[in-house]
């Protein structure tokens, strides 16, 4: 617009009225895009009602449709839910027996264990049957040095299974004091 015929306050007024219809065409667009997004949310808010009203009779159905013992159907779930919740809670006061198996296992060494056989689980204490592999003799002594270290109870390896020096099979009781 520099390279202009028009004078300076005709170009003035051409940018002015180019703006005024840039305004113009700005604030339509945006009509119509207000427009259009509240036409699209009428099926959304129509869905959105029916559901409303589709809970409002079921529950309306629930309350109004008592049983024999006049229980509504809601206090039932509610009574089934506080029974497990309550056999839910009593394994909270049994012992970890997960916990016993991690330490085992950390101090394990180089013995293969295979197998955990829980025989006794008391209040206080548990025992159970560990199963598994040794390469040497020295070594699965060693192993059970080690469990009577870590637990501070008596581990019970019968002497048959010191019977070989090497590739023993074997199968320990341990008795632990829970916490």
């Amino acid at each position: 617009m520099y390279h202009t015929l028009l004078p300076l306050d005709q170009r003035n007024l051409l940018r002015k009225e180019y703006r005024v219809r840039a305004g113009i065409v700005l604030c339509f667009m945006l009509s119509v895009a207000f427009l259009i997004g509240v036409v699209s949310l009428f099926p959304a808010y129509f869905r959105a009602l029916t559901e409303e009203q589709s809970a409002q009779s079921a529950l309306a159905s629930l309350s109004s449709d008592k049983n024999k013992n006049g229980l509504t159907e809601i206090e039932k779930n509610v009574s089934k839910d506080q029974a497990l919740l309550g056999f839910l809670s009593d394994g909270l006061d049994q012992p970890k027996v997960s916990l016993l198996i991690q330490k085992i296992a950390s101090v394990r060494g180089e013995i293969q264990l295979s197998q955990f056989l829980v025989s006794e689980v008391a209040s206080s204490s548990v025992s159970f049957t560990i199963q598994g592999f040794a390469p040497t003799r020295d070594s699965l002594q060693a192993f059970q040095k080690r469990l009577e270290a870590s637990s501070g109870n008596k581990v019970e390896l019968p002497v048959s299974e010191l019977a070989k020096s090497a590739d023993i099979d074997f199968s320990l009781q341990v008795k632990e004091q829970l916490p």
